[in-house]
């Protein structure tokens, strides 16, 4: 698989005060909704070191939260210390998910999945999620029904204010708009947008409150200049529509709100 074709995943939602135990236990939800979906078969796993890493051990954050909001505190203390940080203890958490298929002894990394969440600890910065697929060998990762049930996984759990999933290939050759978040292949609005409103060959795919909107049936591919062109066409129609977001409207909160901060 061409490094360039693998997508990062983010969702953008509007800022919230929460402390960080209730901050967890909401992020412990998603993760226990995505258990046994799609090709996540194994047990969440947090490595606090690498020789954890390399050995595929940790803690798994979903059944364990207190020594995951243990770990995390140490954490901050340490680097407060290092560094020097004033801000107070925010939230961002990790889940890593491996696959069903055992990592090579030498090459763990290859075979994560990590969700990790974001909460804004300055009232200036939306909350994130972010999606990162880090098998780079094989076939592509999902399909679009599998992109498509992974969404309705997110959207179920707390509804954003965009998706954006995000083509390596796509930001390199084919972006017109720069400062938007069009990721070339998908792309989730909450808006409810209608097909005969894209060009031909476009889909339109009710999520939740919201639509899925892809520009082709298949994943975007490198070698086939087309199906650039394609991508092209869509980015351009949701610039049209009015739907399509800066980078900086998904960065900025949207209403601010008190930072996420707190302890249990």
């Amino acid at each position: 698989m061409d490094r360039r074709n693998i997508m990062s995943v983010y969702a953008y939602f509007d800022n919230r005060y929460e402390p960080v135990y209730d901050a967890l236990t909401s992020f412990r939800a998603f993760g226990r909704s995505l258990e046994g979906q799609l090709i996540f078969t194994g047990n969440w796993v947090y490595s606090r070191t690498d020789e954890e890493a390399q050995k595929n051990q940790g803690f798994n954050p979903v059944t364990e939260p207190e020594v995951y909001l243990s770990y995390l505190r140490d954490a901050y203390a340490n680097k407060k210390a290092e560094f020097g940080l004033e801000a107070e203890f925010g939230e961002t958490f990790t889940l890593t998910l491996p696959h069903a298929s055992p990592s090579p002894p030498n090459d763990p990394y290859d075979f994560y999945d990590r969700f990790r969440f974001e909460g804004s600890i300055a009232n200036t910065k939306s909350d994130k999620l972010a999606f990162a697929h880090e098998l780079t060998r094989g076939p592509v990762f999902l399909d679009l029904a599998g992109w498509t049930r992974l969404t309705e996984l997110i959207v179920a759990w707390r509804v954003p204010r965009y998706i954006w999933f995000d083509s390596y290939l796509y930001e390199l050759e084919g972006r017109i708009h720069k400062h938007r978040a069009w990721g070339g292949w998908l792309g989730w609005f909450p808006q409810q947008i209608e097909v005969a409103d894209l060009p031909l060959g476009a889909l339109a795919i009710p999520v939740g409150p919201g639509t899925l909107v892809a520009s082709q049936q298949n994943q975007l591919r490198s070698e086939v200049p087309a199906e650039l062109q394609q991508s092209q066409k869509v980015e351009l129609a949701l610039v049209e529509l009015g739907v399509l977001p800066t980078q900086e409207d998904l960065i900025r909160a949207s209403p601010p709100q008190s930072s996420l901060m707190g302890t249990k």
